[in-house]
């Protein structure tokens, strides 16, 4: 039984070996962190919360586990952060494989699926700053999958409402994705008749806890929800509890619209996506990466001048540091219609089922991060955000390099190192290929 638990967990030990290895590498090798970033901001805010300042801090559990092993080894802030974000890495790529591999229901997948990520610096930025970020991402891909597959009946709630408050208690931001997720995922589920009012109700309560735990009056999160309304909300006042009220009385009303017409709309999405399958699949290619590069060109323009300082308004360097996004894009793109012809075709592998929903709600979810930004002083958060959507997407690209020519298959497989060597350098922001920019 031992042997066989092992040899089950050797490729996803050999991933975390190597994410080990590339965190080794940057931090002892490369001198990481190089530029001002946010783990260099929970230092400083941990030494001035040890000195008994308020300040609004986005991961309670984060300021507490750190503040629990200084005083249980003598360390300094700095070197606790390090120690957790570097021992974090590891374990959070082996559960991101136990993850994958419990849905797919097969070793080479879920080993594919991670191995792809490694291609992206939005996933190896994120995975290697120690920060609430880190862990909270994968708080919400293992919560997302918790309740699409047991969010049913009553009992099986029960795990998603743990990791749900976790999330809460860990990472503000992390706790706002997951509830958007979550949100969205029920109400299609109650839109399609698939949940019952009663089962709704019960979602809701498995809610109150993380949501006590983020807005309890004089909770963790108080200095940081006055500094939120103050400083980082544009919108504030009469104006933003007209524009929230509005936003529920448009959903609601949607909602209950959907549930009526529940087998009408389906029919008709499955109409639109046979449509669809009848367009050559190197015209659908073509549409669906001009959709994208709009997208991030708009991101691209609210950012206009950090991004160009960044890459010292180098257009080689900037696509030089970009090759592993783009190769993970085109994956994942090419994944995605091949996926839409499976689907059409009644060949549709099931375990993307569940990427596949909450791959769409991340991308609604991306849109309106896209058209709110305007209205926020954080402009980036879109960016943020991919971090979280990259871990839904990657069994998507997985299934694209699958169904890839064989000799184009290998010659990307065969490329991965190059461009995870490149994005680890994107995402540290080595300063031999990028300039370091504050904020």
């Amino acid at each position: 039984m031992l042997r066989q638990s092992l040899t089950a967990s050797l490729p996803g030990l050999t991933l975390a070996l190597c994410a080990l290895g590339l965190v080794g590498y940057a931090r002892f090798v490369l001198g990481y962190p190089i530029c001002p970033n946010d783990e260099q901001n929970y230092v400083a805010i941990l030494e001035r919360l040890d000195q008994g300042a308020r300040w609004p801090v986005s991961g309670p559990a984060f300021v507490f586990i750190n503040q629990l092993l200084s005083r249980a080894t003598g360390l300094s802030f700095a070197a606790t952060v390090a120690l957790i974000g570097t021992l974090a890495v590891p374990v959070l790529v082996f559960v991101t494989y136990r993850l994958y591999r419990s849905v797919a229901g097969e070793a080479k997948a879920a080993f594919l699926s991670v191995l792809v990520l490694f291609a992206s610096s939005y996933f190896l930025g994120p995975l290697i700053e120690s920060r609430p970020q880190q862990v909270g991402q994968f708080l919400v891909l293992a919560a997302c999958l918790a309740l699409y597959r047991r969010g049913q009946g009553h009992h099986n709630l029960a795990g998603f409402a743990v990791l749900y408050a976790l999330t809460a208690s860990y990472h503000i931001l992390s706790w706002a994705v997951l509830t958007g997720a979550a949100l969205l995922l029920w109400s299609g589920r109650f839109a399609l008749g698939s949940v019952s009012a009663a089962s709704s109700w019960q979602f809701l309560l498995a809610l109150l806890p993380g949501l006590a735990i983020v807005l309890f009056p004089s909770g963790p999160y108080e200095v940081m929800l006055l500094d939120i309304r103050r400083h980082h909300v544009l919108l504030t006042g009469e104006w933003a509890l007209l524009a929230g009220i509005a936003i529920l009385v448009v959903a609601v009303l949607s909602l209950l619209l959907l549930r009526r017409h529940a087998t009408a709309w389906p029919q008709g999405i499955q109409r639109l996506l046979a449509g669809l399958g009848g367009v050559p699949v190197q015209i659908r290619l073509v549409a669906t990466t001009a959709v994208v590069a709009l997208v991030l060109t708009v991101q691209y323009s609210l950012l206009h001048e950090r991004y160009a300082a960044n890459y010292a308004d180098s257009m080689l360097r900037f696509l030089s540091l970009q090759a592993g996004n783009l190769l993970f894009l085109g994956l994942l793109l090419w994944g995605s219609l091949r996926a839409m012809d499976a689907y059409v075709e009644a060949r549709w592998p099931t375990w993307l089922s569940p990427f596949a929903a909450l791959g769409l709600i991340f991308a609604a979810m991306g849109v309106v991060t896209l058209l709110v930004s305007p209205f926020l002083l954080d402009k980036n958060l879109l960016i943020r955000l991919m971090g979280y959507a990259l871990l839904f997407a990657a069994p998507f690209a997985c299934y694209g390099l699958a169904t890839l020519p064989p000799r184009l298959r290998s010659l990307v497989l065969l490329s991965l190192p190059a461009a995870a060597a490149l994005s680890l350098m994107h995402g540290i922001k080595h300063p031999a290929w990028m300039v370091c920019v504050p904020g």
